[in-house]
């Protein structure tokens, strides 16, 4: 299927270079731009509100967070013309919803089925777009998630792929919300992308690349890019650098998500390829546990990559 793909992209887009230099004569943006709030951390709903007002304040218009702890949908379920109205006195919108989801454990499909429809059900009531389907391993005790996913049988990538193809499905067709495959470092390492990616139905599961994951993984984001663009319906613009030392309650370790531009990740080529292929979704920065760092996000965002906030200005 990968190279199906691959040759099916290069006729639509009549065979053009997708190498560095390509980017000469760029195509306008056809894409929107905007911000994930809250990234990797513990949050509130009045964490959210605030997070909203900030971005606001940076001209965002576009917004996505992680329901997976905030709840944010089930908070809001039986309110959701407050939240409209919350969002419209912003200006935001929220184009979508990561959700953690343990798609390969059928012990927990009931429970996982019924919390990605009700943030479905959300979005569509909220005018948002889609989900990014963050994989929750099975817990194996003595094994970390990790090792859990670098165990996976052939069984696993099935009850996997049955169940992101189902709920794609009714997402797809009974409330117009796309479903997709938001992959981190760990499941590229072991290229679990790729045999979700084969497993799964393009029509129904999208592919929701993530720089930064691609990047601490040693993979090259254009060549995944150029591979998969027929199924990317949203990309996560985050920056990897993997010298940096950290240390977080008592470990310690090498490599971090950083700000854009302050580490590995080469942005522009990027941006030219979405661009030349008019890609037509969403790119989000993306920022893990800084949100005092919105504003140096945005900045790069507009004035290093050009980006603009609303297709309109």
């Amino acid at each position: 299927m990968r190279n199906m793909e691959r040759r099916e992209f290069l006729r639509l887009s009549g065979g053009l270079s997708l190498t560095p230099g390509w980017a000469g004569n760029e195509k306008p943006q056809s894409f929107f731009a905007g911000f994930a709030v809250l990234a990797g951390m513990r949050s509130t709903v009045p964490d959210f509100w605030r997070a909203c007002d900030d971005c606001a304040a940076l001209g965002f218009r576009y917004i996505e967070t992680d329901n997976s702890g905030l709840r944010l949908a089930e908070a809001y379920q039986n309110r959701t013309t407050e939240f409209r109205d919350e969002m419209s006195q912003r200006g935001l919108t929220l184009a979508g919803l990561a959700q953690a989801a343990a798609l390969s454990d059928p012990a927990r499909r009931r429970e996982t089925r019924d919390r990605v429809l009700q943030a479905g059900r959300f979005l569509r009531a909220v005018g948002g777009k889609y989900i990014a389907a963050l994989f929750s391993p099975p817990r194996v005790p003595g094994l970390d998630s990790d090792q859990v996913t670098e165990r996976m049988t052939p069984e696993d990538y099935r009850q996997f792929a049955s169940l992101a193809n189902d709920l794609g499905r009714r997402l797809r067709e009974d409330m117009g919300i796309r479903f997709g495959y938001h992959v981190e470092g760990p499941e590229y390492k072991v290229r679990m992308h790729e045999r979700i990616l084969d497993l799964t139905r393009a029509e129904w599961f999208d592919f929701i690349p993530d720089t930064g994951h691609l990047q601490s993984a040693g993979l090259d984001a254009l060549k995944i890019f150029e591979t998969w663009r027929s199924r990317m319906s949203v990309v996560h613009f985050k920056d990897y650098d993997p010298d940096l030392a950290w240390e977080r309650q008592g470990r310690r370790g090498q490599g971090t998500f950083v700000e854009l531009g302050r580490g590995r990740v080469s942005f522009a080529p990027l941006v030219a390829f979405l661009k030349e292929t008019a890609f037509t979704g969403y790119v989000m920065g993306e920022l893990d546990g800084q949100p005092e760092r919105t504003e140096a996000m945005r900045d790069y965002m507009v004035r290093n990559l050009n980006l603009r906030l609303e297709l309109g200005s």
